[in-house]
């Protein structure tokens, strides 16, 4: 078993601890995605898109409030290109499916 001495996983995908704490002094506000993170549904415009199913559990304007509270501090999204995928064929198929056309590469 392999245990990494990192506080956070988004430092083994930037590559070390070191250039993770620099990124973060950098520019604190970024929400890190990659492709396996966007396709689970873990990205920022997901959770903004889940709202309406919190409203089950919550009246609709404490589900708005809550959706806002967990993106306000983002000032920045950063896709990290871990190298197992072509990264500029995922965000051109991410386009093409946000906007409802075929994708020809």
């Amino acid at each position: 078993m392999i245990l990494p001495k990192v506080d956070d996983c988004i430092a083994l995908f930037l590559g070390s601890s070191e250039t993770y704490k620099m990124e973060l002094m950098k520019e604190p506000g970024t929400y890190y995605l990659t492709k396996g993170w966007i396709e689970c549904g873990g990205d920022a415009l997901a959770v903004l898109n889940r709202q309406h199913e919190w409203t089950r559990h919550l009246d609709e304007k404490t589900a708005e409030w809550f959706a806002q509270e967990m993106v306000k501090n983002y000032t920045r999204l950063g896709l990290i290109d871990t190298g197992g995928y072509d990264i500029n064929e995922f965000i051109a198929q991410k386009v093409a499916s946000t906007f409802g056309q075929d994708l020809k590469l």
